[in-house]
């Protein structure tokens, strides 16, 4: 007897997690030693009630490697924020959900899946990269996965609202948003020359 396995979409499932970390600066970094030479984004996190995570990146400074099991997800409300739970397993098991909102950094989660990676660097409110370049931060790659399909159509659906939200007819909101997107890509996608 013969088994087949069935390929199935995964169910959407409630996940309650405890309030995501906010993002509160970001930048993007190129280097011929990380990526390939691409454009990485840098997410700066609130970390003041979490000093966990300060330590974690700390430590992470001093080893070769870690291992983080990563998962995109919405919330419940729609598209307004996008949640990436990160599980580090190495070299010290801790949990962090970050939200990032869609409307004002929705570059930063399209340059994410672009690249499949991100800097995390632990800050306060009113950090810039600037000011913290030197401060010890982990890369952590991140897979597209299943919500790449998700964010495609969640993208365009936020980009056409905020066009006709500016004016835009229906037609004009559709073509602008994809040009939009090809001229984004085209910024986010910068590759170091060897």
């Amino acid at each position: 007897m013969i088994e087949r396995s069935s390929e199935r979409k995964p169910a959407k499932r409630k996940v309650r997690t405890p309030k995501p970390l906010e993002v509160v600066g970001d930048a993007a970094i190129a280097s011929h030693l990380v990526g390939d030479g691409r454009l990485i984004p840098v997410l700066i996190v609130d970390t003041t009630a979490h000093p966990d995570l300060d330590e974690l990146v700390r430590v992470h400074q001093y080893v070769s490697s870690g291992d983080c099991k990563s998962q995109w997800g919405t919330t419940l409300s729609g598209e307004s924020q996008v949640l990436l739970h990160l599980e580090f397993v190495r070299p010290s098991p801790m949990t962090v959900t970050l939200g990032i909102d869609v409307a004002s950094r929705g570059i930063l989660i399209d340059s994410i899946l672009m690249t499949q990676a991100l800097y995390l660097l632990p800050g306060r409110p009113g950090d810039r990269f600037m000011t913290k370049q030197n401060d010890p931060r982990v890369l952590v790659e991140v897979p597209r996965g299943d919500f790449g399909a998700v964010w495609e159509k969640m993208l365009r659906s936020v980009l056409r609202k905020k066009f006709r939200d500016g004016g835009y007819g229906r037609p004009e909101a559709r073509v602008a948003a994809e040009e939009f997107i090809i001229k984004m890509r085209e910024l986010t996608g910068f590759r170091l020359k060897k």
